[in-house]
């Protein structure tokens, strides 16, 4: 009975047949080869642990880079702490829309001009911004001056946005290809350091990293870090 082909992984930010072209291993992808499907699933366990791991290291959530829920980009709702600015930092910038903003029970409409208070997308799209408006002292708390703002507080801040990526960004591509092309080259000499012909007095040495640092840069590229505007 043949090996049930593995399912393509939801977070996978590449396919196996793109894998397979990158490899120069066609074979993984063509069901008329005797080594069809284990090559396969051997490709396909490779990139969705190598996915899943890429969400770990840079901190974001499932589909922020893949594109999923509204219009194909993902759909995120967050409870924050006010930081007493007008402007706030989401987790899973850039923002696409932004569909609610609430703090400390009061809802925010979304502000379409300069002098129109309510909340809009920041010049930084990793931020959402509140502005009161033109003549607006900011009657309706919370305000800070002449502007509304993200109050301070625990927990008193709604978010609800559509961010991150509708498709995988080149680079972490590029870099997902490379970094599953070792990880698939390496099953066969788990832990060899080197390895010496002594017939045609030759010797193979591999590299000791786990991934190239064009990898790991583009990984910190995408590494979420805390961001603030001062108050």
């Amino acid at each position: 009975m043949a090996e049930p082909v593995l399912p393509v992984g939801p977070n996978d930010l590449i396919t196996v047949q793109e894998l397979a072209d990158w490899a120069n291993t066609p074979t993984a992808t063509d069901s008329t080869q005797p080594n069809y499907p284990v090559l396969q699933n051997i490709f396909q366990v490779a990139i969705t642990g190598w996915s899943s791991l890429v969400l770990q290291i840079t901190g974001r959530s499932p589909g922020y880079f893949t594109g999923a829920g509204h219009d194909a980009y993902t759909l995120f709702t967050e409870t924050r702490d006010g930081n007493g600015s007008n402007s706030m930092g989401v987790k899973n910038g850039p923002i696409e829309e932004i569909f609610a903003v609430e703090v400390n029970g009061i809802s925010f409409n979304e502000s379409l001009q300069w002098n129109q208070g309510g909340f809009y997308i920041d010049e930084n799209p990793n931020f959402i911004s509140l502005r009161a408006g033109a003549g607006q002292l900011g009657n309706n708390l919370p305000i800070f001056g002449r502007t509304w703002a993200f109050s301070l507080g625990k927990g008193n801040v709604a978010l609800q946005y559509a961010g991150g990526f509708s498709s995988v960004p080149i680079d972490l591509v590029t870099a997902s290809l490379k970094a599953c092309t070792i990880i698939v080259s390496k099953r066969l000499r788990e832990d060899e350091g080197s390895r010496t012909v002594p017939a045609q007095g030759s010797v193979t040495g591999y590299r000791a990293y786990k991934w190239p640092p064009e990898v790991q840069q583009v990984l910190t590229n995408y590494t979420r870090t805390i961001m603030a505007y001062p108050a």
